[in-house]
């Protein structure tokens, strides 16, 4: 495929015509709009890209933003893709679950501590009480992500500002992991809604914070799986969610 770029900033121009010579288009560049006009009569080009600007930046720092957002929007479909694969593998009887008994507060602390700089980027107070050596029989790899999912999703959709309390604790018998944030507003009725599949209380919102609807999901089978119990509940400045499962010793 041939391509006339037309761009009057060199730096960008370069930086262009090497991605796309990269990627085999064939690309011819032109640094005017008089020069652009003059090229698209006499050759025959498949596209032509005009004078790309963007006032106050140079193309290496327009190109770098590009980058950036193509990984993230990566990295938003690597997501989706590990927790479908997870939902189809829970969806077929469990996904062999890898059962032991082992420590799950240092996986909890472990996930939890991935999320200390995505917080502190939006200046969300984030506070943990992780019970020491309380143990459950599961698989580790699962509660890693459920606990991941649930943090995630706190972020997320708790403004700038607001805070975070996660807690694992023994209650009786049983072992509770929880989140808290605050939030600005939460969907009317039954909050445990949200682990319904591909629900979302507010559209446009997921939309920009990259959600689609499915870790909550997700996150409901991996409890059920472990054949414990997920809850949702509305906070006096916020929501909670709750997972409690079966304590080893």
């Amino acid at each position: 495929m041939r391509l006339l770029l037309a761009e009057d900033e060199k730096e960008m121009a370069h930086a262009l015509e090497a991605v796309f010579t990269h990627n085999h288009y064939s690309v011819d560049v032109v640094y005017n709009g008089i020069d652009a006009a003059d090229w698209a009569e006499s050759g025959n080009y498949d596209g032509m890209i005009l004078d790309i600007m963007m006032p106050g930046k140079s193309g290496l720092e327009v190109l770098s933003e590009w980058t950036e957002s193509i990984h993230h929007q990566i990295e938003r479909l690597n997501s989706l893709v590990t927790q479908l694969l997870t939902l189809a593998k829970m969806e077929e009887g469990g996904g062999e679950l890898e059962l032991k008994t082992w420590n799950a507060s240092e996986t909890i602390m472990d996930a939890v501590t991935s999320f200390e700089a995505p917080a502190v980027t939006k200046q969300i107070a984030l506070q943990s009480d992780i019970a020491e050596e309380l143990h459950m029989e599961g698989d580790a790899a699962r509660i890693h992500q459920l606990v991941s999912l649930l943090v995630d999703n706190a972020v997320k959709y708790t403004p700038e500002g607001g805070k975070i309390h996660i807690f694992w604790r023994k209650n009786g018998k049983k072992a509770e992991f929880s989140v808290q944030n605050t939030c600005d507003t939460l969907p009317e009725g039954d909050l445990n809604r949200l682990f319904d599949r591909f629900y979302r209380a507010d559209a446009s919102r997921a939309r920009e914070s990259g959600g689609y609807g499915i870790g909550l999901f997700v996150a409901a089978a991996i409890v059920k799986a472990h054949k414990g119990k997920i809850t949702a509940e509305r906070t006096q400045d916020g929501i909670c969610f709750k997972a409690v499962f079966p304590a080893k010793g």
